[in-house]
């Protein structure tokens, strides 16, 4: 995306639209090529930068119907699921459907307690480190539903930050003298490896690497996120009218509660 923005040459006052726009990967690249003109054309602040991609990004939402959008999501869905991304945001209004769709399809290829997890309601930094950690593998799914704590403290945002960092290896660290405990039955089926010390207690280790994914559902926007938190993971926002929103409730009501994905 960055060398075609590159090779497009955007300037100042230009329209540009991107109507298979997804994570916004193409919008940003092409506010980065005007970023670096404007000493030449003019000027354009970060504000303005980050103004003119949620006006871009809102006008594609605005086009794009209720059952494009979660065709959309179950895409992302289905890309982290398999691995090809580490994380995936859902953001989007509550009762519209949006944990039974990504539960629907994730239930069918993890199952609860093996290779999948369910952080749902209040999290500590220390419960989150210490399903990080027990889900860590390769193919595990980490759902976080509705636990907006997470996004606002510093500490549980920096180890998500680093669980989902870009790099080759996205290694987590507990800075403190005894990380969390863990069950020993946690112990015995998920970490066989593991020690305990002379009282017979299991502890995480201080820094462990993570391998597995994060799908994230709020009901906050993406702009209320961290914003690193948020360049890590492919950001999906159900943003509907109170028509949409109210049809879909309507549909899921008809539906006993079970709405088409």
């Amino acid at each position: 995306t960055q060398f075609m923005a590159k090779m497009i040459k955007p300037q100042i006052g230009e329209t540009m639209a991107d109507f298979a726009c997804g994570t916004g990967g193409f919008l940003s690249s092409w506010i980065k090529e005007l970023e670096e003109v404007k000493d030449a054309k003019g000027s354009i602040s970060n504000e303005e930068s980050e103004a003119d991609l949620a006006k871009m990004e809102q006008e594609y939402e605005m086009r794009a119907t209720p059952t494009e959008r979660f065709d959309d999501m179950e895409k992302y869905l289905k890309m982290v699921v398999a691995g090809l991304h580490p994380g995936l945001i859902i953001c989007g209004a509550p009762g519209i459907g949006k944990t039974y769709r990504i539960m629907k399809y994730i239930k069918t290829t993890h199952e609860y307690g093996d290779t999948l997890e369910i952080i749902k309601g209040r999290s500590t930094t220390a419960a989150l480190y210490t399903s990080l950690y027990n889900y860590s593998r390769p193919g595990d799914i980490i759902v976080i539903d509705d636990a907006d704590e997470v996004f606002e403290d510093t500490n549980s945002v920096n180890i998500l930050k680093a669980a989902l960092d870009s790099g080759e290896e996205r290694l987590i660290s507990y800075g403190t003298t005894r990380p969390p405990e863990i069950s020993e039955e946690e112990a015995m089926y998920k970490h066989p490896e593991l020690m305990p010390d002379n009282k017979g207690r299991y502890f995480c280790p201080k820094s462990f690497v993570f391998e597995g994914n994060i799908v994230f559902i709020t009901n906050l926007r993406a702009g209320q996120l961290d914003t690193a938190l948020r360049s890590r993971c492919y950001i999906c926002e159900l943003d509907f009218t109170v028509e949409e929103s109210l049809q879909l409730i309507k549909d899921i009501m008809l539906a006993g509660g079970n709405p088409k994905i």
